[in-house]
C-alpha cells in the first residue's frame, strides 16, 4: 500500500502535459455532447446548477456488441466446477449506467461536494443456451470534493482538483467476490478541444480474511491518465492504467471514439477497443482484448 507510485503517475502525467505548449482561452465547446471540463464538474458561476440536480459522471453507453479474443472461463470453472460452470460465449453486450448528484455548493475552502454512481455490466445476452446470465456487474458508488482553479500549469489550463472516495464491488458471493476501498487525487486540466486528467489512488487496506483480491494493485496499479480530444463531431479518448513496476509491468488501454449516426446529431455510434487487465473487477488479475460496437448517449466530456 504504497502511496509514492501514485504520486509519480500524476508526476508523469505533467510531464507529459508540458509538451502541449502555450495555453489558449478557449475550453471544450460547451454545447459539445457532454460538455467540458467546466460544464461537466460546474466550475464557474454561468455553469453552476442548484445542489440535488442529477449530471453526468462518467459515460453512459451501450455495446451491442463487444467481442473478447479470450473470455475468462478459467474463474467460472474454479468456482462452481468444470462443466457446471457458464460457458462463456465470446460475443456479449456490455453497458455502463454513471451520473452523479451535488450534494454541497461552495463550502470547503470554496469547493464542491458531490455523491457519484456507476454501474458496468457485461450481459451474456446472446448466450441462449445458458439463460443469458449477467457475466459480471460492478458497483461503484464515490464521494468526491471538487475543487474549481485556473492556472497555468505546463503549457495546461488547470480546471479543477479531486479528492474522492470510492467503493467498488462486485456484489457476488464465494469464490466470485470482488471488491475494494479507495482514496484518489485528479486534476484535471484543458486546452482548446483537449483535456487532460490525472489520476492517483491509494487502496483502504483490508484484512487478510477479508481480502479476495489482496494483490489487485499488481494489475490495476496505482493511478490513471485519461487524455480526450474532439474534432469536429467526433470525441477520441485514451485511458492509459499501469503498476509502475517496469520489471513486471501490468496495467491496461483503452481508446474510444464516438461519433454522428444521425441527422439531427442526436444518436451517436460508439466503438470501445480494450486490451490488458481489469476490465472488470472479476477480470482484475485476467489479460484479454476486447472490441464493442455501440451506441452512446453521455461522452467522456
Amino acid at each position: 500500500m504504497r502511496p509514492t507510485p501514485a504520486l509519480r503517475v500524476l508526476l508523469i502525467s505533467a510531464l507529459a502535459a508540458g509538451c502541449i505548449g502555450t495555453p489558449e482561452e478557449s475550453v471544450l465547446p460547451s454545447d459539445a455532447a457532454g460538455g467540458g471540463l467546466t460544464e461537466r464538474w460546474e466550475l464557474d458561476a454561468a455553469s453552476t446548477r442548484a445542489p440535488n440536480h442529477v449530471r453526468p459522471h462518467h459515460q453512459n453507453y451501450a455495446l451491442l456488441a463487444r467481442w473478447s479474443d479470450e473470455p475468462n472461463q478459467a474463474v467460472f470453472d474454479q468456482a462452481v466446477g468444470g462443466p457446471n460452470a457458464t460457458q462463456l460465449q465470446s460475443v456479449e453486450l456490455e453497458y455502463q449506467l454513471s451520473f452523479k448528484v451535488k450534494l454541497l455548493n461552495d463550502t470547503l475552502l470554496g469547493g464542491d461536494v458531490w455523491a457519484a454512481y456507476t454501474q458496468l455490466s457485461h450481459w451474456q445476452a446472446y448466450n441462449w443456451d445458458q439463460s443469458a446470465p449477467f457475466r459480471e456487474t460492478n458497483y461503484e458508488p464515490e464521494l468526491i470534493w471538487t475543487l474549481p482553479v485556473d492556472e497555468n500549469v505546463l503549457g495546461l489550463r488547470a480546471r479543477l482538483i479531486n479528492v474522492g472516495f470510492t467503493h467498488q464491488s462486485n456484489g457476488r458471493g464465494e469464490l466470485l467476490s470482488r471488491s475494494w476501498n479507495r482514496l484518489w487525487a485528479q486534476a484535471g486540466l484543458e486546452r482548446g478541444p483537449f483535456a487532460l486528467l490525472a489520476r492517483g489512488w491509494w487502496r483502504i487496506p483490508e484484512s487478510s480474511s477479508d481480502d479476495n483480491n489482496a494483490d489487485i494493485e499488481r494489475f490495476l496499479g496505482y493511478g490513471d491518465v485519461q487524455s480526450v480530444y474532439r474534432y469536429e463531431e467526433h470525441l477520441f479518448s485514451l485511458l492509459l492504467r499501469h503498476n509502475l513496476d517496469f520489471d513486471d509491468g501490468r496495467g491496461a488501454v483503452q481508446f474510444d471514439w464516438s461519433f454522428p449516426i444521425s441527422d439531427e446529431g442526436g444518436l451517436r455510434g460508439y466503438i470501445q477497443v480494450f486490451s490488458g487487465y481489469g476490465e472488470t473487477l472479476l477480470d482484475y488479475d485476467y489479460s484479454q482484448t476486447a472490441i464493442g460496437v455501440g451506441i452512446i448517449l453521455v461522452d467522456a466530456l
